[in-house]
């Protein structure tokens, strides 16, 4: 190959690279498809894009869904519900490595201080498993609200997952949380034309 042929070669291969899409640091991007799943039809899937890439998740018909790209939150209105959201968080929040029970705990409540911990414990999105905790208020007489965060690290992303909810609809408010979760995945590859 001559001199000039290289040279030509290696315009076109760097041409072919700059027309590839750039990913900006710091992306959140809220897009929906329509997807066949199996023993329910074709249904809609959501998908949140991140820096680390694509996460796809369903809700309930009816449901708004509005983001705060700067801010890197996602929130979720299910009619009747209180609203969940959901928050992509920067590394430096806390060590990938120490992404246990024990150290969260200790992050949640340096985060949330007047508040205890009421219950803990694990829950699962569609590929990973998450911490959650019930916060309370002591000063709250009664309990009359019930915070829950979870935390996760999916596909390389840390998530913050919370909901607020009145302490006498936990049991369908936290239901709403934990079917969110289990649909909550990272997508491959090739999802939307990436």
């Amino acid at each position: 190959m001559s001199c000039a042929h290289r040279w030509l070669a290696a315009l076109g291969a760097g041409l072919l690279l700059a027309a590839q899409p750039a990913r900006a640091a710091g992306r959140f991007e809220l897009q929906s498809r329509k997807i066949e799943a199996p023993e329910m039809g074709r249904i809609t899937q959501w998908m949140l894009r991140t820096e680390h890439g694509f996460f796809g998740f369903m809700v309930p018909r009816g449901t708004s869904l509005e983001t705060e790209a700067a801010k890197g939150v996602l929130r979720i209105r299910v009619t009747g519900q209180p609203d969940l959201v959901v928050t992509t968080l920067p590394d430096t929040v806390i060590d990938p490595g120490d992404l246990d029970q024990k150290t969260l705990r200790e992050m949640v409540l340096r985060h949330h201080p007047g508040t205890e911990v009421a219950v803990e414990g694990v829950f699962h999105t569609e590929s990973e498993q998450g911490f959650f905790f019930d916060l309370t208020s002591p000063r709250d007489a009664g309990a009359a609200t019930i915070t829950r965060i979870g935390y996760a690290r999916v596909h390389g992303a840390l998530f913050e997952f919370r909901m607020t909810c009145a302490a006498n609809r936990v049991q369908s408010s936290f239901r709403t949380f934990q079917d969110f979760l289990t649909s909550f995945q990272p997508l491959g590859p090739g999802v939307n034309g990436s």
